[in-house]
């Protein structure tokens, strides 16, 4: 009985490879979005006055580690400019052993930093952590070359990549369900005119380019209805692949968030966020083949070739009600 429960997964830990460049694809979309905040963001807005506390990041306890608390007297400079160039070189995918660790500390020290964090630190924060375990074995002098036999980690390390491997998949989905799922329980959500109420939001809203188009779309109760209940459905759809899917099914998950992302930063805008979830699923894709080598007869079996996901852009949001206007779902109750 034992071993029934035990051989799979001794065999799935056998096949798997280890980090490829569908970790890649994702580490460099993660810091290209983390880069997007520290070069495009005026420091003014990363670090303001909270409730009338100090203009500073929180030193307190195991927070004095992170970089914005090394001069322990405020922000200083030359910290984003050390962040920036540890990041540049974890986008370029260069030695993703040595980079897994301090792109983590790069991570946690721009969430607890910063005084405004959104969703998108956070999600960051625990999935460079699994890209931690996921890499400490990996023997690629880039995170671009292919996984292989000859550089997967070797004895348990390959068991601990690929436990942490599931537990990257099982952490994307929880956040894909948890957004999902308490949607449920708002009456926006619920009768389907959401979306209408977050294109007109105040702060979250529709980009003036677009503001007549969208504002006519979602004035039609139909694609309304299909905007805000299919958010949900494709939210709960990526999960669903990502736990259960087999091979390159599991590529339905990727494709849905690419779409869902997209479209949410046409309407209301959250680069980084949307890069970072993107690249969350796209890093839990490893082990996916996209194609396969073709071998001469007689001739010698080379690991097969991991393909790079394409371009990805992305992400996620919660929108405010306006209260000077009402959804044509409500009106015609």
């Amino acid at each position: 009985m034992l071993n029934r429960i035990l051989q799979p997964t001794e065999n799935a830990i056998g096949n798997f490879h280890g980090a490829d460049r569908w970790i890649g694809s994702g580490r460099t979309l993660i810091a290209l979005a983390q880069l997007s905040i520290l070069c495009f963001t005026p420091t003014a807005y990363l670090f303001v006055s909270v409730s009338g506390e100090p203009q500073k990041p929180h030193c307190e306890g195991w927070r004095s580690l992170t970089a914005y608390c090394l001069g322990n007297d405020g922000f200083q400079p030359w910290v984003s400019i050390l962040l920036i160039a540890l990041l540049v070189v974890v986008a370029s995918g260069f030695f993703p052993a040595l980079t897994a660790v301090p792109h983590y500390w790069a991570t946690v020290s721009i969430s607890t930093g910063i005084s405004l964090s959104d969703g998108g630190e956070a999600a960051a924060q625990v999935i460079t952590l699994f890209l931690v375990f996921l890499l400490l074995g990996d023997r690629r002098k880039t995170h671009w070359h292919r996984a292989s036999p000859s550089t997967r980690p070797r004895n348990v390390l390959l068991g601990l990549t690929w436990a942490a491997h599931w537990g990257l998949r099982l952490q994307m989905a929880w956040i894909y369900v948890n957004a999902a799922i308490p949607k449920l329980s708002v009456q926006e959500w619920k009768d389907g005119t959401a979306v209408y109420y977050i294109t007109r939001g105040e702060f979250f809203g529709a980009p003036k380019h677009l503001q007549e188009l969208i504002y006519w779309a979602t004035s039609m109760p139909l694609v309304e209805l299909m905007l805000t209940w299919g958010t949900i459905a494709a939210e709960l759809t990526i999960a669903y692949f990502l736990i259960f899917g087999k091979k390159r099914t599991r590529l339905v998950s990727l494709a849905l968030c690419v779409a869902l992302h997209t479209g949410i930063i046409a309407v209301i805008g959250l680069w980084s966020f949307a890069l970072v979830m993107i690249g969350g699923v796209a890093a839990a894709m490893a082990g996916i083949q996209l194609r396969q080598q073709v071998h001469a007869p007689g001739a010698p079996r080379s690991a097969p070739i991991t393909a790079t996901p394409a371009d990805f852009t992305h992400v996620n949001t919660l929108g405010s009600s306006d209260k000077h206007s009402t959804s044509p779902l409500v009106k015609g109750k």
